[in-house]
C-alpha cells in the first residue's frame, strides 16, 4: 500500500500500511472507529534526516479517516493540505474527540476542526497559527479536544489563551485563560474536586485549576518541567489526591 494511499479497510491501519500515525490513539464512538494520520504533499516531500531539526519544512496532508467497526470498512475521509515544521514531523499528536453525531480533531500544526461524525462533512474550524496567532509548541500541538456541556476546550498558547473555550456547535471563542511561558502539551482535564467542576491545565510552568464554564482561576501550584515538557494529564485519585 502507497503511504499517501488511504487505507480502505480498517485491516489496512497496521503500522507497515499507515506509516504517519502520529503519537495518539483510535477513537471507538457510535459504532465507527476514528483516525488521524499524515501523508506528504508530494513524492519530492521527505521528513529532515535529524527528526530533532525545525527549520525544514515538509509540505504535507494530514487526514481524519472514519471505519465502521463492525465490518473494517471505510466510511469518509478529510483531508487538508498542512505545512510541517516541527521537531518530530509526525503526527498528528491528538485523539479525535467524538461527541453528540460530531468528531473535533487538532492537528500538529493547530488545525482544528468540526466534522459531521456520519458523514465527515466539515461543520466549522479554526487555525490556531492564524486565526488566534498561538505560536506553535517545539512538538507541535498535542492536548486532546475537550468537551464540556456547550464548549469544546482546547491548549492553544500565547497571552491569556494557553486555555480556550470554543462554542461546540459554532467555534467561536467564548472564553480565553492562563498565559505562560509555554503552553505545554498536557490535554485540558477534568475533575470534581471541592463539590464543584475543576479545569486542570498544566502548562510550562503551573499546573492550574479554572472554572470550566467561563476560565476563571481556581487555584495555581508551580509545577515546572525540564524543556516545557508538561505532558501527562493529572489524575484525582478515589480518595482525593492529585496526581501530577
Amino acid at each position: 500500500m502507497n503511504k499517501n494511499e488511504s487505507p480502505s479497510r480498517v485491516d489496512d491501519c497496521r503500522p507497515e500500511n499507515v506509516t504517519r500515525m502520529g503519537h495518539r490513539f483510535v477513537d471507538c464512538a457510535m459504532g465507527d472507529l476514528f483516525l488521524a494520520d499524515k501523508t506528504e504533499a508530494g513524492i519530492d516531500e521527505k521528513d529532515p534526516d535529524d527528526p530533532f531539526n525545525k527549520d525544514t519544512k515538509v509540505e504535507s496532508i494530514e487526514r481524519v479517516l472514519c471505519f465502521n467497526s463492525a465490518t473494517g470498512e471505510q466510511l469518509w475521509k478529510h483531508e487538508y493540505h498542512c505545512t510541517y515544521q516541527v521537531s518530530y514531523p509526525v503526527g498528528p499528536r491528538c485523539t479525535p474527540t467524538v461527541h453528540d453525531g460530531k468528531v473535533y480533531t487538532l492537528g500538529t500544526m493547530g488545525h482544528l476542526f468540526c466534522l459531521d461524525a456520519a458523514k465527515g462533512t466539515e461543520l466549522w474550524k479554526k487555525d490556531f497559527v492564524k486565526d488566534l496567532q498561538a505560536p506553535v509548541p517545539t512538538w507541535g500541538f498535542c492536548g486532546h479536544p475537550l468537551v464540556y456541556k456547550d464548549l469544546l476546550i482546547c491548549v492553544v498558547g500565547g497571552a491569556n489563551q494557553v486555555a480556550v473555550a470554543f462554542d461546540k456547535a459554532t467555534g467561536n471563542v467564548k472564553w480565553n485563560a492562563l498565559t505562560a511561558s509555554e503552553a505545554g502539551y498536557c490535554p485540558p482535564t477534568l475533575i470534581h474536586a471541592g463539590k464543584t467542576d475543576q479545569l486542570l491545565i498544566w502548562d510550562a510552568d503551573n499546573l492550574n485549576s479554572v472554572n470550566p464554564a467561563d476560565g476563571k482561576p481556581y487555584w495555581t501550584v508551580k509545577l515546572k518541567p525540564d524543556y516545557g515538557m508538561s505532558i501527562m494529564a493529572p489524575q484525582l485519585s478515589a480518595d482525593g489526591y492529585l496526581f501530577a
